[in-house]
């Protein structure tokens, strides 16, 4: 039994002594390496995935958070060598318990990282799963088993392991349904399975997401409140209740409290009509579902626009809510920097394409992202950071910042009344305007 092996040995023959488990899936089991806390291997139920797992290995993984096989192992125990970050743990067990009970409540929230965290775990999910999906790949069996993050809850780490049902995105043929509690409708069907595609992992991310923010599936409400929990699952799996969140016309709300709380909170405009969309129209039908870059985007928007508890209770919240909901502190102005268009006159509200808290205590990143929509790009193009009454501006790379004269500017005041601007240009891509304001009540 793959339970009792202790010793394993790779093509290489180098020999790995198995550590406690990581996770289980229906494929196998991971565990960690004694004394090589960068590696993980994985115990694979049946010998012939082994030939699928060879294939895997060819495929360009390169430069992402996915511990793809880097070496098989041999002998009588089929399976596979992966590496790692170290102090790592599944989201099932920060995040996404099989349920929800009375110790997951608001302290509980708040002490594993708030939303803020939650929502720069899910973005970095989405960004892995967009990656697999730009390379024509899908994940396929996308559950909270298959994630790994940091234990320490001040970083947000993320890997995807598993990657045994890597398939194809245009020739899919894996056979694995997926995780209970986590399909997509048409493939919760045993004996009429739709095959693979990158709209389904798009619906059990966003299952995923929805069940990290809001502690809740989707679908699982009052509908099914009085069903057993695993008839109401599969049904949910199903599709065949209504979405609780907001949505016109809804049967369905959701049947915990902290959910009822946590929705308004939690949910910005964006991700509310992502929501409405996947877990509405197309529910049923993939075709009308938002891909996985829409809850990518909308999540790093929402990332951007989070704040800490101006009373210091460690609650994390919307920039534009009026006052903390764990401890009533008043948010007030949150400072800003928003990006515009380069049109040749001013910043104005027509020509924003996005905005983003600016940390008064840390350096604020600004990254392709914020001024080209390049999500797949990381590394910052300036960083701006407090220093008393100025910002040092300090551009990354071949980009030159300049004043509204066009002189080189390395520092510029903190706004007062007026926002203070000024342009980014990086060669081959267009300029773009950055202001610093003030947003919120005063």
């Amino acid at each position: 039994m793959i339970s009792e092996v202790r010793h394993v040995v790779d093509e290489a023959d180098v020999a790995y002594q198995l550590g406690e488990p990581i996770a289980k899936g229906g494929q196998g089991i991971v565990y960690r390496v004694v004394a090589q806390p960068d590696l993980a291997i994985k115990l694979l139920f049946q010998p012939e995935s082994l030939a699928h797992i060879a294939r895997v290995r060819r495929l360009s993984l390169d430069g992402l958070h996915i511990a793809g096989p880097t070496t098989l192992l041999r002998g009588e125990t089929p399976g596979y060598v992966m590496r790692l970050a170290r102090d790592m743990t599944t989201l099932t067990a920060a995040y996404l318990p099989g349920q929800f009970g009375n110790g997951h409540d608001a302290s509980w929230y708040r002490e594993t990282g708030g939303l803020r965290r939650r929502l720069d775990v899910a973005s970095r999910v989405a960004a892995l799963i967009v990656a697999l999906h730009d390379r024509a790949l899908a994940y396929v069996d996308l559950n909270p088993y298959n994630v790994l993050i940091s234990d320490n809850v001040e970083l947000a780490e993320t890997w995807l392991i598993d990657t045994d049902n890597l398939t194809s995105a245009y020739s899919a043929t894996s056979q694995v349904m997926g995780m209970p509690g986590y399909l997509a409708p048409e493939r919760s069907r045993p004996h009429s399975i739709a095959p693979p595609s990158t709209l389904a992992d798009a619906y059990s991310l966003a299952v995923m997401v929805f069940k990290m923010l809001f502690l809740s599936h989707p679908l699982a409400g009052t509908a099914s409140a009085d069903l057993g929990a695993e008839e109401a699952r599969d049904r949910a799996d199903a599709g065949e209740f209504d979405y609780i969140g907001p949505s016109a016309g809804s049967s369905n709300s959701p049947a915990a409290p902290m959910t009822s709380a946590l929705l308004p909170l939690g949910m910005t405009t964006r991700l509310a009509v992502t929501a409405r969309r996947t877990f509405g129209p197309g529910k049923l039908d993939p075709q009308l579902r938002p891909g996985a870059a829409a809850w990518r985007d909308d999540l790093f928007s929402a990332l951007d626009n989070v704040v800490s508890c101006p009373g210091s209770c460690g609650w994390t919240m919307y920039r534009n809510s009026a006052t903390c909901p764990a401890c009533s502190t008043p948010v007030g102005r949150t400072l800003v920097a928003s990006v515009h268009l380069d049109d040749g006159g001013v910043p104005s509200p027509d020509s924003q394409i996005h905005v983003l808290v600016v940390s008064p205590r840390h350096p604020t990143e600004i990254n392709p992202r914020h001024l080209w929509g390049a999500s797949e790009e990381t590394d910052p193009i300036l960083t701006i950071t407090a220093h008393g009454d100025t910002f040092v501006v300090r551009a990354e790379g071949d980009a030159v910042v300049s004043d509204p004269q066009g002189r080189p500017a390395r520092s510029v005041a903190r706004p007062a009344g007026r926002a203070t601007h000024f342009r980014v240009s990086v060669q081959g891509r267009p300029p773009r305007l950055l202001a610093l304001r003030w947003a919120g009540p005063r």
